[in-house]
């Protein structure tokens, strides 16, 4: 399921080039490229605080899966958010 979301990150590129002008397209693209590290980067300690936090009054294995339900949301946030998007042409 993560890497059929993550696989639509090329159509990202696509968008770009229709929105950003040939000047600026390679300052673009690197925008584009750092977001799927810096969601890791900031993904992980949020969820490794999640499961801290309820491991004190909980199994861990329950902590684990209340800190994964938040990937589907951001997938379905992530698909509301793309039907707003609209193409110029």
């Amino acid at each position: 399921l993560f890497g059929g979301v993550q696989a639509v990150h090329v159509l990202n590129y696509s968008a770009l080039r229709n929105t950003v002008s040939a000047t600026q397209i390679a300052t673009g693209l690197a925008l584009v490229n750092v977001f799927l590290p810096l969601s890791g980067g900031v993904l992980q300690p949020i969820t490794g605080a999640i499961i801290e936090g309820l491991r004190v009054n909980h199994e861990p294995l329950y902590a684990f899966q209340v800190a994964m339900l938040f990937i589907p949301a951001l997938m379905i946030a992530s698909f509301v958010i793309s039907l707003f998007i609209k193409d110029k042409k």
